[in-house]
C-alpha cells in the first residue's frame, strides 16, 4: 500500500494536501502559479496518479489548476523530440499511463476547472465530476502549432464530445481549431 507521506511532496508541479477524512487535493501548479507543463511534468504525473490511485486512505480526489488557467501552455523544449521514433514512443506511453492510472482511481474525482484549460483539458473531462468557472472553456491548439501538428492530446476530443455533448462541444464550450 502506499502512504500520502511519501508522495505527498515527491512531485514538482502538484501540490497535495489531504484532509483527516481523506480528501485529497491536487493543484497544478509551476512556482505557486498556473501551470506550464514540462517534459518532466509529462514524466511525473502518470506516477503522480498511479500512487494516488494505491493510496487506500483516499476517498475523494479534487484536481484543480492553480493561478487563472487550468494549464497556462506547455513548454516543448523539454518535451522528447516526437519527430523521433524514441522520442514520440517516450510520449505515448507516458500519456497512456497517466490516462490509465487516473482511471484506476476507485473513488469519485471532482475536477474544478479554475479557469480557461486551452491544454491537457482532458485531465479535468476525465473526472467523474466536472466543475468550473465561468470564464472556462476547453481547447487544445498547442498540440497542432507544433512542428506541423499532431492530434489533440490524449483522448480530449473524443471526452469534449463525450462530457459535453456533440452540440456543446461544437458551439462555443469546446472550441475546435483552425
Amino acid at each position: 500500500m502506499v502512504s500520502f507521506d511519501t508522495y505527498k511532496h515527491k512531485y514538482e508541479n502538484l501540490r497535495m494536501e489531504r484532509t483527516d477524512s481523506g480528501i485529497l487535493t491536487v493543484t497544478m501548479h509551476t512556482n505557486g502559479g498556473s501551470h506550464i507543463h514540462t517534459g518532466k511534468a509529462h514524466r511525473e504525473f502518470p506516477d503522480a496518479f498511479g500512487e494516488i490511485a494505491r493510496d487506500r486512505q483516499n476517498e475523494v480526489v479534487i484536481l484543480t489548476g492553480a493561478g487563472d488557467q487550468w494549464i497556462s501552455h506547455i513548454d516543448f523544449s523539454t518535451v522528447d523530440d516526437i519527430t523521433t521514433p524514441s522520442g514520440w514512443y517516450a510520449i505515448m506511453t507516458e500519456a497512456r499511463q497517466l490516462l490509465y492510472n487516473f482511471l484506476d482511481i476507485n473513488v469519485p474525482v471532482i475536477s474544478t476547472v479554475n479557469g480557461p484549460a486551452p491544454i491537457h483539458g482532458e485531465y479535468a473531462l476525465i473526472a467523474d465530476i466536472i466543475l468550473a468557472a465561468e470564464e472556462a472553456y476547453f481547447q487544445d491548439n498547442q498540440h497542432l502549432s507544433v512542428g506541423g501538428g499532431v492530434v489533440p492530446a490524449d483522448g480530449v476530443q473524443i471526452l469534449a464530445l463525450h462530457k459535453c455533448g456533440m452540440n456543446q462541444a461544437n458551439t462555443g464550450i469546446f472550441l475546435y481549431f483552425k
